[in-house]
C-alpha cells in the first residue's frame, strides 16, 4: 500500500521563504550604513557588510556575540535598547563603536522593534551612521567662528583704543587751543570799543562761535570715549542713562546693586556699547516713555538688563530682517563667552538681558 501526498503547496511556501530571505539579505547588503539585528538578550543575530567594516570583525564573528561589547559605553546600548522596547523606536542616538584596531568611531544610531508573525518582540533592528566627518566639519566650523569672534574682539579693542586716543587728543589739544582763544576774546571784550562798535560786535560773535566749537569738541570727545568710563562701569552707565533722558525726554532709571564693579576694561566697554545700542534702538523704534536699566551679578556672571514700556517687536521677524544692531550686541557678548537674551512682544515693550562671565580676580558682590 502506498500513500501519495501532494507537497506542491509546501514547496511553493519554502521557495517563497527562501526568496524572501534572499531579498532581505540583498537589502541588507545594499545598505551602506552598518545594519545589525539584535535579539532580546542583546545578542547579534545578523549584520550587513558595512557592520563588518566598521567593527573590523567578520559576519561569522559578529553573529552570536554580545552587541554591547562593540561599543565604548556598553551601558548606553542597554539604555538605548530599553528605550526601543518602551517607545518602539529611537532616532539619532549618539554612541561610539570601537574598531578592532582600537580606533573609536562616533555614530548616530536608529533602531526599531522587530516582531515575529504573531506580533511578539524578538529583537531590534538597528542602523549606525558614521558621523566622524560631519563632527570634524562641525569642529572646524566652530573653531572658525571662534577665531572670527576673537578677531572681532581684537578689532573692537583696537577701535576702542583708537577712540580713546582720539578723544584725548581732541579734548587736550584742540580743547586747550579753543579755551585759550576764548580767554583772549573775553579779554578783548573787556576793552573799550566805544569808537568801534562794529569791532565789539565782531568780538562777541567770535566768542559765541568759539563757545560752540568748545561744546562741539566736548560732544565729540564724549561720543568717542565718555570721561565717565575712566571712573568705572557704573559711573559710565549712570552718565549714559542721564544723557539719554536729557536728550530724549524719556525717563531712564538705573538700578545697580553696587557702586563699583572691578571689571576688565574690555568687558566693561562691551557692556557699555551694548547699552548704548539698546538705548539707540529704543529712541528710534520703541516709542517708550520709560526705560529701566539694571546691573548686578548672578552665578559668577555680570548681567545687564534694559527694559522699556514701548510698542515692542517680534524678535524672530527682526532676525529675518537682519537687524545688525541686535546681531552686533549678540556677537559682542558671545565673543566674551556671554549671551544676549531678547524678550519682546508687539504692544508689550521689550527686555534685553546681557550676561558676561567675570574674569578671575574681579571683585563684585552677588546681587540678592
Amino acid at each position: 500500500m502506498a500513500v501519495v501526498r501532494d507537497v506542491t503547496a509546501r514547496q511553493r511556501q519554502e521557495d517563497e521563504l527562501r526568496e524572501a530571505a534572499r531579498y532581505t539579505r540583498s537589502l541588507l547588503d545594499a545598505v551602506f550604513d552598518p545594519l545589525v539585528m539584535i535579539n532580546t538578550e542583546g545578542i547579534v543575530t545578523d549584520v550587513n557588510p558595512a557592520a563588518e567594516q566598521i567593527t573590523g570583525l567578520t559576519r561569522a564573528q559578529l553573529i552570536g556575540s554580545d552587541a554591547a561589547s562593540k561599543f565604548t559605553d556598553p551601558q548606553r546600548l542597554y539604555d538605548g535598547f530599553a528605550r526601543v522596547v518602551a517607545e518602539g523606536q529611537v532616532h539619532d542616538y549618539p554612541m561610539a563603536i570601537r574598531h578592532t584596531s582600537g580606533r573609536v568611531i562616533p555614530v548616530m544610531c536608529n533602531a526599531s522593534l522587530y516582531r515575529d508573525g504573531q506580533g511578539r518582540v524578538v529583537g531590534a533592528f538597528a542602523s549606525a551612521r558614521d558621523v566622524t566627518e560631519s563632527q570634524r566639519i562641525q569642529q572646524e566650523i566652530t573653531a572658525s567662528r571662534q577665531r572670527l569672534r576673537e578677531l572681532a574682539v581684537q578689532t573692537e579693542a583696537a577701535r576702542e583704543s583708537e577712540r580713546k586716543h582720539i578723544a584725548r587728543e581732541v579734548h587736550d589739544e584742540l580743547g586747550q587751543v579753543l579755551t585759550a582763544l576764548r580767554m583772549d576774546l573775553s579779554f578783548l571784550g573787556k576793552q573799550n570799543f566805544a569808537d568801534a562798535a562794529a569791532l565789539q560786535q565782531k568780538a562777541d560773535a567770535m566768542k559765541a562761535l568759539v563757545d560752540r566749537a568748545i561744546q562741539g569738541v566736548r560732544n565729540v570727545a564724549s561720543s568717542l570715549r565718555p570721561a565717565a568710563m575712566d571712573m568705572g562701569l557704573v559711573s559710565a552707565i549712570e552718565w549714559v542713562c542721564s544723557e539719554f533722558a536729557v536728550r530724549t525726554g524719556i525717563v531712564c532709571e538705573l538700578h545697580a546693586a553696587q557702586d563699583q564693579v572691578d571689571l576688565n576694561e574690555g568687558r566693561g566697554v562691551v557692556l557699555f556699547r551694548i547699552l548704548q545700542e539698546s538705548l539707540t534702538n529704543i529712541t528710534r523704534y520703541a516709542q517708550a516713555s520709560r526705560v529701566d536699566v539694571s546691573l548686578g551679578l548672578r552665578y559668577g556672571k555680570l548681567w545687564l538688563e534694559v527694559r522699556d514700556n514701548g510698542q515692542g517687536f517680534d524678535p524672530a521677524a527682526a532676525r529675518q530682517k537682519k537687524s545688525y544692531g541686535l546681531l552686533g550686541m549678540q556677537e559682542r557678548a558671545i565673543a566674551l563667552g556671554g549671551e544676549v537674551e531678547i524678550d519682546s512682544t508687539p504692544g508689550q515693550g521689550s527686555r534685553i538681558s546681557v550676561t558676561i562671565p567675570l574674569e578671575a580676580g574681579s571683585a563684585v558682590k552677588e546681587t540678592p
